[in-house]
């Protein structure tokens, strides 16, 4: 899976993802955690409702996609943790072959993640007891590995309309957990 991974495409989503953080750590800071997850659910679920009955979504070739990709991944990452809903739409938009997609996603995940903890932490965004133990990184890296590997083995069994439809549908999962989180359902 490392092979398929386009850097070049790494770099341009991080590097515009970097405002979408900074904005987002500043957002998590200044709005309700409640209110904040139902804005934010409301929209990653409406965006892909949209998308998925739209019949093809218009190619968008260029940098532009990539560019409001990474702004949009990084304030949805620092503000909410699910990135992935920008991701998908950009790499429909983008016409994204699946296994390039799924390699290059999971470095991007990765540095969003980093990148968000490391600046909430900074301006003093979230508190420090939201941290957790030490112990859970290595497990964490354990369980990211495993994911990968059960993730290049799931990408073997289906084939690429399949596994943009089950990407798709992870999305709008994880915008609706934040949602109902909102709603204080879960």
């Amino acid at each position: 899976m490392r092979r398929d991974v386009d850097w070049a495409h790494y770099r341009s989503i991080v590097v515009w993802a970097v405002p979408g953080v900074i904005a987002g750590a500043w957002v998590v800071r200044a709005v309700a955690v409640s209110l904040l997850q139902i804005i934010i659910g409301s929209v990653v679920v409406f965006a892909l409702v949209v998308s998925a009955g739209l019949p093809r979504l218009p190619y968008l070739p260029g940098p532009w996609p990539r560019r409001v990709a990474g702004v949009a991944g990084g304030l949805l990452n620092a503000t909410a943790g699910i990135a992935a809903p920008a991701m998908v739409l950009h790499a429909n938009v983008a016409r994204i072959p699946q296994p390039v997609f799924a390699a290059t996603m999971q470095p991007i995940f990765a540095t969003l993640g980093f990148l968000s903890v490391t600046t909430k932490t900074l301006l003093g965004s979230v508190p420090g007891e939201v941290f957790p133990p030490w112990w859970m990184l290595p497990a964490l890296a354990v369980a990211v590995m495993i994911g990968s590997q059960l993730g290049a083995a799931l990408a073997g069994a289906l084939g690429p309309a399949s596994s943009r439809r089950v990407a798709m549908a992870l999305a709008l999962a994880g915008g609706t957990v934040v949602l109902l989180r909102g709603l204080g359902v879960l």
